[in-house]
């Protein structure tokens, strides 16, 4: 029974010969494939498990070749209510700027290069002077992201030095990066003051020895602790910086730089904020931008939606618009909810779990969420622009 369906298996070069569509790319990559998945096929046949043919081997390879050398990113609707998805990309950029963007950088540019002078340039000077009278900072530059930027000033101004952090501010950010590995990685020594629900000013005095190289202060944006709290302030510790002649950094995470509190999203700290408080330095993320949208317009937008599904969609897929609540994401303001509309589905015949899984994989992904045994797509973080493409993979399934 093994030999036969061994048999069935096809050789590299005749998988190769039928794969001659993809004669312009690379060949190795094409070989590496067909080998690793005839490998696989080869398994089940040694267990006596493989139940195709030999043309439907052939074919299921040519299948995973093509989804493989397609492009692995792709544009997707964000259904799910979650404006600031880590996973989706965060905040979306603008389609006019991203073709700024694009024409700008498309060659050779000035990176490096003082056009004025024709002399070698830095390439944080396109963004120093910005971001300071945007932060209100003296000096400022961008790095690849917020965790990037404390990893540095922590190995610049603390490297083999005890840095001061709260027991209450240790926290752990999206992708397990928690502040005390950063803190060893960078080769500092982490220095615990306090616990996790007081702290006090008396605290970091105690702990500050000669080896003592920072106190660092940590933002929890991403979670709350309520009851029988203490925290210590970022102008206490930067006033007993000065007297101790030790620098304070702060970490702010999220980094809001726009009030935006008049237009219904809940306000948290500003950046400016922490400058003004005299923090020797302060880092954050630069993608935590918020989309304002009220639950009237998205009302309208959803309605508007609606109007160009036929009636027999919205009937067979059970379609209403509902409102909802959403989160900030990406660790911003845990506690709060942002007023939404969604689209609430109940198919006939339909599990919500197959439903997410075809508009997920459809010629528009929409990426929407399950609540309930039911399906929604929020309309919060979709972008507007973008409702022909919704309607049509509402349409599609």
């Amino acid at each position: 029974m093994t030999q036969n369906q061994l048999k069935e298996l096809p050789s590299v070069s005749e998988v190769l010969l039928e794969s001659d569509q993809y004669k312009s790319h690379n060949n190795k990559y094409i070989t590496y494939i067909i080998k690793s998945e005839l490998d696989r096929f080869r398994r089940s046949a040694k267990k006596g498990s493989l139940k195709l043919k030999r043309a439907q081997i052939t074919q299921n390879i040519l299948s995973k070749i093509e989804r493989l050398m397609a492009p692995n990113m792709q544009s997707v609707i964000n259904g799910t209510g979650i404006v600031l998805h880590t996973g989706l990309g965060r905040a979306p950029m603008k389609d006019s700027i991203a073709k700024q963007v694009a024409r700008r950088i498309s060659g050779y540019t000035n990176l490096e290069f003082d056009l004025p002078t024709g002399t070698r340039g830095q390439r944080q000077d396109h963004v120093n002077g910005l971001l300071s009278a945007l932060t209100g900072a003296q000096s400022a530059m961008a790095v690849n992201n917020n965790a990037a930027a404390v990893l540095l000033a922590l190995n610049e101004l603390g490297e083999g030095k005890e840095v001061i952090v709260s027991r209450g501010q240790q926290v752990e950010i999206g992708g397990s990066f928690r502040i005390p590995d950063v803190i060893k990685k960078s080769g500092c020594i982490l220095k615990e003051v306090g616990s996790t629900n007081r702290t006090h000013l008396k605290d970091y005095e105690k702990a500050i020895t000669k080896n003592t190289g920072m106190i660092l202060w940590v933002h929890t944006s991403n979670y709350v602790v309520r009851g029988f709290t203490k925290v210590v302030t970022i102008s206490e510790l930067v006033e007993l910086g000065k007297k101790k002649r030790i620098p304070v950094v702060a970490d702010l995470g999220c980094g809001a730089l726009v009030d935006l509190s008049y237009k219904g999203v809940p306000r948290d700290m500003l950046v400016q904020d922490v400058v003004k408080s005299g923090a020797g330095l302060v880092t954050f993320s630069g993608d935590k931008l918020f989309m304002t949208a009220s639950r009237k317009s998205l009302t309208k937008r959803g309605e508007i939606i609606l109007s160009h599904l036929a009636k027999k969609t919205v009937d067979t897929l059970g379609i209403s618009l509902v409102e909802s609540d959403v989160e900030a994401g990406s660790g911003s303001l845990p506690e709060e909810k942002l007023e939404s509309m969604a689209f609430q589905f109940k198919p006939k015949g339909m599990r919500a779990s197959k439903l997410a899984a075809l508009f997920r994989n459809g010629e528009h992904p929409v990426v929407g969420y399950i609540h309930g045994n039911t399906f929604y797509i929020d309309l919060k973080a979709v972008i507007p622009g973008q409702e022909k493409d919704l309607a049509g993979a509402i349409s599609a399934i």
